[in-house]
């Protein structure tokens, strides 16, 4: 699981400024000197940090992280902040790595600009994305969030399954429909051959236990034959897209549950179910700043008054 801010400044006001925005927002900061390789810290930093803050210019960002990019599920927040902090520019991940949301910030706390490229926020649309990772939803096909984001913005009515009741007003261009086999987007835990983007919710809860003794390989073959059928099955995607509980502190079962799962609870981990009653908004983050971080958020993201 990422954790925390990394964050990398090259002059002094810009270290300064980095050492600011720390106190707000926690991480670490490094000042290159001598022996820094910068791109031993990106490799070090970009598969275990929430964010990548590069306090520079934005060719030495991109030049760092070119190799480490994978796909927008999986690869961190990256930002670049020029040192006077008066642009602060998401690189990559703006909606599901969450950078579009920490340049807002940023840019609250030092009185800049978050400069935001996306269209579906420039143009207040509703971004599938976003709604995804707001209401804890495992995106299983990134590929195609484009193509609903871009019959979004050209006007176009999407057609929307979710067999669970969502909260709250619909945006005006989805539409719900009751079956799976009509829809541009689809909320399910199945294994589903639609062709469409597929929201996968975590909402199963696979109860474990077994006699003691009782070998892992054992344990790991019940634990796929009960799973048949649901997505993700016998992928990599199982260990991000369920819940287990382990009744036993057994050795070879608690190594199935890590090896299957790394949302789990009782003697292992406990991690959040998704929420019981998923609403439209794509607002909620989930993650908790500081009190004063998240008045400057919320004063950044109000309208002015006309």
């Amino acid at each position: 699981m990422r954790e925390g801010f990394a964050f990398v400044a090259f002059t002094g006001k810009g270290a300064a400024l980095a050492e600011t925005l720390r106190a707000e927002l926690g991480g670490t900061v490094q000042i290159p000197g001598e022996g820094f390789s910068l791109g031993a810290w990106t490799a070090e930093n970009f598969p275990e940090r929430e964010a990548l803050i590069f306090i520079g210019a934005a060719g030495i960002a991109l030049r760092a992280v070119a190799p480490h990019i994978r796909s927008k599920a999986e690869d961190p927040a990256v930002l670049c902040v020029d040192e006077t902090g008066r642009f602060v520019i998401p690189l990559l991940s703006g909606h599901l790595g969450g950078a579009n949301e920490l340049a807002r910030l940023v840019a609250a706390l030092t009185g800049g600009t978050a400069v935001i490229t996306t269209a579906t926020d420039l143009n207040g649309a509703f971004a599938v994305d976003l709604w995804a990772k707001s209401q804890g939803m495992t995106v299983l096909q990134p590929e195609r969030i484009r193509q609903v984001s871009a019959a979004v913005l050209g006007g176009e009515t999407v057609r929307v399954y979710c067999p669970y009741p969502v909260a709250g007003e619909r945006p005006a261009q989805l539409r719900c429909v009751d079956c799976n086999a009509e829809a541009d987007v689809l909320v399910s835990f199945r294994k589903e051959e639609t062709g469409t983007l597929q929201l996968i919710p975590r909402v199963l809860t696979l109860g474990v236990g077994c006699r003691r003794g009782t070998s892992s390989v054992k344990s790991e073959a019940s634990i796929r034959r009960r799973s048949a059928g649901l997505q993700p099955s016998t992928s990599s995607r199982m260990k991000t897209d369920c819940c287990v509980f382990a009744g036993t502190t057994d050795g070879a079962l608690c190594s199935t549950v890590r090896k299957n799962c790394a949302r789990q609870r009782g003697v292992l981990r406990r991690q959040p179910l998704w929420k019981p009653k998923p609403a439209w908004t794509t607002s909620a983050s989930g993650r908790q700043y500081s009190a004063a971080a998240e008045a400057r958020l919320r004063k950044a993201n109000t309208p002015p008054r006309v």
